[in-house]
């Protein structure tokens, strides 16, 4: 990246991940030639936001198409942070790569899932990088991922680009410790990694459901909630959202975070609660613990003390599975 580069991100607003925008590292101070980058600046970076449907939690692609066209952006960023269904890599590709556009594909929250074969493959779709987290859908030790899918020769200028900014750029070890336990989670992912991931789509449309059925408000509804291990849920008729993530896990074990929702303005006060249920899928629930847990995550919601029973829930499931 140089000064007056452009980039296109998801914004907070729809899903994406802090570091894309402004008070993130992509907005806020990028590291360029030993100089610091800053929105409003002579040398900044450039962000557009992918224009979304109506919906919030889909990216409107003739006009993502027409904003690559019309802005020529340097690189392009999809993935999100809340990040429910796959994003339209393929379209965007097509056109990146007739501009000569990198196209990095932020998959840390989905990473599992993609390798599991159950969401979409984004190098098959034309991605030129993946970057992601080995700590969350894909359940190792926390360590990050680059990889890269190179075609021409001016491709491999980025990658070297890239190798360049991990080491000595960034790193300056690769923390031997971890790795005997990424190799066992990499060889349990060749192994159970398929069924493991459907298990959780799985699992996470069923606690949906259950949500639902509760009469809590679950995001995308009309979409089937989700096609990932994420669900988003309205909390504006219990309360503030930051608050009541605080009481779910202090007084009740529920551990979920506040979340910005499609239409929200105020990132301070946003109305949502994620939750992701791949932890609970790698220790064996199913769709029927989904519905228990949807009964204690409505009454904890309410403001009642379910701590008891969420640990007794939870004491049912201590062994891991797809191992």
């Amino acid at each position: 990246m140089s000064g007056g580069d452009t980039v296109l991100v998801n914004s907070i607003e729809i899903g994406g991940h802090i570091s894309h925008n402004p008070i993130g590292v992509v907005g806020r101070r990028i590291q360029v030639r030993g100089k610091v980058l800053t929105p409003g600046r002579e040398n900044s970076i450039s962000l557009h936001f992918w224009p979304a449907t109506e919906d919030g939690y889909h990216l409107d692609v003739p006009k993502c198409v027409d904003l690559v066209e019309q802005t020529s952006p340097n690189m392009v960023i999809l993935g999100k942070s809340l990040f429910l269904f796959p994003e339209p890599v393929k379209q965007i590709a097509e056109v990146c790569r007739a501009k000569n556009i990198p196209l990095l594909y932020d998959g840390a929250h989905v990473l599992g899932l993609i390798l599991g074969g159950q969401f979409q493959n984004p190098f098959e779709e034309g991605a030129h990088f993946i970057n992601g987290s080995t700590h969350k859908t894909f359940p190792g030790p926390q360590r990050g991922v680059i990889l890269g899918n190179m075609a021409s020769e001016q491709e491999m200028k980025w990658w070297t680009s890239v190798d360049r900014g991990v080491m000595p750029g960034s790193s300056s070890s690769h923390h031997l410790h971890t790795l005997p336990g990424m190799l066992i989670a990499i060889r349990e992912m060749a192994e159970f990694g398929r069924e493991y991931a459907a298990q959780t789509i799985t699992n996470a449309k069923a606690l949906g459901q259950a949500l639902t059925d509760e009469g809590v408000n679950v995001e995308a509804k009309e979409f089937g909630f989700t096609e990932s291990h994420q669900l988003a849920i309205n909390v504006t008729n219990f309360g503030i959202a930051k608050e009541l993530a605080r009481s779910l896990s202090d007084k009740n074990n529920i551990i979920t975070n506040y979340n910005m929702l499609p239409g929200d303005k105020d990132a301070k006060n946003p109305t949502g609660l994620r939750i992701g249920v791949q932890e609970m899928t790698r220790y064996g629930m199913k769709e029927d613990e989904m519905g228990e847990l949807a009964d204690l995550m409505k009454a904890g919601l309410q403001g009642k003390i379910v701590k008891d029973e969420v640990i007794k829930l939870r004491s049912r499931f201590t062994d891991v599975h797809f191992a």
